[in-house]
């Protein structure tokens, strides 16, 4: 007979949080003094515009410096949002119609969208199912004469393998995009995310690993690249001069982003230090409670900054598939993030990504998107809620493990 407090909540147990537990992003924890004395600065100076005003603070100019020296490359440009980072990188690349662009099954719907901005059309690859990157082989499959980019999502924090893709890129005259929104601050084979491709798009928006609520950023090593995005973000402007050379849109970041980002960028070694610890005790925690059945990403030849600690229960050793398992949780008090849907899932996708749409498409997508799902972490997570959330999923794993 099973004890009252090893009974899962959802059985009529007592739950391991009284109250819901669930993070809300990374950096805004660290949020303090340094973004207030930066956002007053620019108020007080009445210049919320990075170009020109009563007494420009020139925040966004820092900011962009530090993150393109943290990255370890010539440039950065600091932009509206992630999804404006990644439609500044396909222009600056030239994407236009009749291109095709590469892209993973499992990311945000901003990267099947950029190829359609400009133009382009998305074609749908499969992942790699032990880091849940896009899997190059599959990208060497599905290349054709017609293919202009790749987009490598480093999805929930870990580094695509990036040498492969290069390697595959430079032999058909393709450039690489690297997605870094959930990877700032992670590294590959001692590169740091940001110089992994030809070019890299950030996302700052709020449960990024820095935040200033909305935001994004574009590196390069490249001197024309820069050039290009540069233009492509400021409606055809260089620095913000005329003439207008080409035409360009409007994803200039404001004075007010780019003072909270300035004070997020330099915690960005403790925002990632915070991220690991809390993560590495909860995969140790687990582990000890329940043995190796679970399966964690490992990490090879990368540092990951942990965008949520993903893993896999042993499913052919448990009663219950995923979704009980999360409304399970979700009893305990833990809110988990589940993979995303697959791309070609999206309505608004249909009839336009090369992707035909019967069956499963990316099969590993698929079966990643039923088994994977990330365990809440944060920098400064307290004990007792890394004790919480280890304890929450030993005591389901237990009780609905085969016997």
């Amino acid at each position: 007979m099973v004890r009252k407090r090893d009974l899962p909540a959802i059985e009529g147990g007592r739950p391991v949080f009284r109250k819901k537990f669930t993070t809300h992003g990374f950096g805004l924890y660290l949020y303090g003094k340094e973004e207030l004395d930066n956002i007053k600065a620019v108020i007080r100076a009445k210049s919320p515009f990075r170009y020109y005003g009563v007494d420009v603070q020139h925040f966004t100019d820092k900011f962009e410096k530090a993150f393109a020296k943290m990255c370890k490359v010539k440039y950065a440009l600091g932009v509206t949002s992630g999804s404006a980072a990644l439609h500044v990188s396909l222009g600056a690349l030239g994407v236009e119609k009749g291109d095709d662009v590469l892209v993973t099954a499992l990311t945000w719907i901003s990267d099947g969208f950029a190829p359609i901005w400009c133009g382009a059309r998305p074609v749908i690859i499969d992942v790699d199912p032990d880091t849940l990157c896009i899997n190059p082989e599959d990208v060497e499959e599905k290349i054709t004469k017609e293919t202009k980019v790749v987009i490598a999502v480093d999805y929930f924090g870990y580094p695509a393998d990036a040498d492969r893709l290069m390697e595959i890129c430079e032999e058909h005259g393709v450039y690489l995009l690297e997605d870094a929104s959930h990877a700032h601050g992670a590294s590959y084979r001692g590169r740091m995310t940001g110089g992994l491709g030809h070019m890299a798009a950030f996302s700052c928006q709020l449960h990024k690993i820095i935040t200033s609520g909305e935001g994004g950023v574009v590196t390069t090593d490249d001197d024309e690249l820069y050039k290009r995005a540069y233009r492509f973000h400021d409606l055809g402007m260089f620095y913000h001069k005329q003439p207008f050379v080409t035409v360009g849109f409007q994803y200039r970041m404001t004075e007010l982003q780019g003072a909270l980002l300035y004070a997020q960028v330099k915690k960005l070694r403790k925002i990632v230090s915070g991220n690991r610890k809390a993560a590495k005790a909860i995969e140790r925690g687990i582990k000890k409670e329940v043995g190796k059945g679970p399966i964690f990403r490992e990490e090879r030849d990368v540092k990951q900054v942990y965008y949520g600690l993903l893993m896999k229960p042993d499913w052919g050793n448990l009663e219950i598939e995923s979704e009980k398992f999360i409304q399970a949780l979700a009893k305990e008090g833990v809110e988990v993030w589940k993979v995303n849907k697959p791309l070609y899932k999206a309505d608004a996708l249909k009839g336009i990504a090369k992707v035909p749409y019967a069956g499963e498409v990316c099969r590993e997508a698929e079966k990643a998107y039923r088994e994977w799902f990330a365990l809440p972490v944060y920098p400064g997570m307290k004990e007792r809620e890394i004790e919480g959330i280890v304890k929450a999923f030993t005591k389901i794993y237990k009780y609905y493990s085969r016997k």
